[in-house]
């Protein structure tokens, strides 16, 4: 009878293709491995596997934390079969990340005399083949935490996942797929457990991390923390240009309980120094800092003067600015861009009307969505900002935090980092400090690195700049 034929569940082709590129495109994007002194070293931190209890990576790309695990277990002394998958466990979200680990595991067993058919059965159970932040219910069954978890900026997650990550987790851990992992992980261990983790160092320091890092701080300390060189301690490196290793600056961390180095919304940064700057004045103290604002693509709210005489735009609108096409040898050169000065409040012209609307379409369309209501007015205002002094320009990128003098009238754009000293006879005192070594080393520990010695500072990182007032 047909009634009785059992038909196959129905499958949804299309979705399931589409998660297996998403996932695809997750592991092309973070597929980042660790070579075996830096697993080794963070292990020894761990004290696995003399810390007892159960390790999890809950990302372990192609086995290399799992395999050394299993490894230094076995040899710790004799470890029945039950005791080492009751010991060892690891997700991986990728399917053949996971088939190349189960692989590493199982011929590390079978090294240690186990058949081939008892090592894959073990394997398969030791490394399962989901994905961690969705599926893992390990709530406080956990003793150690070792990983390289993945860092991928939200942006840049496919939109399948990062739907399923923003249904399940809070606001202030998808902002990153290492915040994901780290708070992920501090809900799998117990009271007292460990996480030991090699990963980027922006959620140390980043403003966009801090309640993570409090959240994080309220159950764990830091006990250990150390650069590492991201040159030799990764092998197959994930792609940002052909030819290039990523822009990462890489850490070994290991948080617990008890004594170590508090975790806060306050910033945390690996390079700093023990050096006492509670003798000098912060920036902050005697000038305001404030980040210039992005208008978008040239020939819309930033145009030309020949421009602005083609569009008939009035000279009262026009504002000249200082972005780093305006600066050679470290010296502003005459104005040749100008913004155009909106107020929310006020429709334009006629003639500034006409010119952004025929020119909108080279805006991104993020930020048309900021100005939807008021798409006169450029995507980060500066119709409040005050343009009646001589300001500092520091880049926002850049090798020194050295500044470029702005007469009064020049607007600072492209966020770079505009100078006002609270007392106009401390301009020059203030210039001078910020090619003091102090200022230097300063921007040396706490700006974040990029490549070739250039670092990119934050409005933060200056605003707490010491300043070093007898600079020469």
């Amino acid at each position: 009878m047909l009634d009785t034929i059992n038909l196959p569940l129905f499958v949804d082709l299309d979705a399931q293709q589409a998660r297996l590129d998403a996932v695809e495109q997750l592991h092309q994007a973070t597929n980042f491995y660790t070579v075996t002194p830096v697993v080794d070293d963070l292990l020894n931190r761990l004290r696995w596997p003399e810390c007892g209890g159960r390790l999890l990576d809950p990302a372990a790309g192609n086995g290399q934390f799992l395999v050394r695990a299993v490894e230094k277990l076995l040899e710790s002394g004799d470890v029945t079969d039950e005791d080492l998958l009751a010991r060892v466990e690891g997700w991986e979200i990728h399917e053949q990340a996971c088939q190349q680990a189960r692989a590493r595991v199982s011929a590390t067993l079978q090294r240690h005399g186990r058949s081939h058919e008892t090592a894959h059965v073990m394997a398969t159970t030791i490394v399962k083949n989901q994905d961690f932040l969705t599926q893992a219910e390990l709530s406080g069954a956990v003793t150690t935490v070792a990983s390289n978890p993945p860092y991928l900026r939200r942006d840049k997650i496919p939109q399948l996942l990062r739907d399923e990550y923003d249904a399940l987790l809070p606001s202030y851990a998808v902002q990153d797929l290492l915040h994901s992992f780290l708070l992920k992980s501090s809900k799998a261990i117990t009271r007292e457990g460990q996480i030991g983790i090699v990963g980027a160092d922006r959620w140390l320091y980043a403003q966009g991390a801090a309640i993570l890092r409090e959240t994080l701080g309220s159950q764990l300390r830091i006990r250990h923390m150390a650069k590492l060189d991201c040159k030799s301690s990764f092998f197959r490196p994930k792609s940002r240009r052909a030819g290039t290793l990523p822009r990462v600056h890489p850490v070994a961390i290991v948080l617990g309980g008890g004594s170590g180095q508090e975790l806060t919304k306050k910033p945390i940064y690996p390079s700093a120094t023990t050096t006492d700057y509670g003798r000098y004045p912060k920036l902050r103290d005697l000038a305001t800092v404030r980040l210039g604002s992005w208008l978008g693509p040239d020939e819309v709210f930033l145009v030309t003067a020949e421009q602005a005489r083609a569009s008939g735009l009035p000279d009262d609108v026009l504002v000249p600015v200082a972005g780093a096409k305006d600066i050679v040898d470290d010296t502003l050169q005459a104005p040749t861009r100008y913004a155009i000065r909106t107020t929310p409040a006020t429709l334009p012209s006629e003639q500034v009307i006409k010119h952004l609307n025929a020119n909108m379409h080279l805006m991104p369309p993020s930020a048309l969505r900021k100005r939807r209501n008021t798409p006169w007015v450029p995507p980060e205002a500066f119709h409040n900002t005050p343009l009646d002094q001589p300001t500092l320009l520091v880049r926002r990128i850049s090798r020194t935090p050295q500044a470029i003098r702005l007469p009064a009238g020049v607007l600072a754009i492209d966020h770079h980092l505009s100078i006002t000293p609270n007392d106009p006879a401390m301009f020059s005192a203030i210039e001078r400090a910020l090619m003091a070594p102090i200022a230097q080393q300063w921007m040396q520990e706490r700006a974040r690195p990029l490549e070739e010695d250039w670092f990119e500072l934050t409005a933060t990182v200056l605003r707490d700049m010491p300043i070093d007032l007898n600079a020469i």
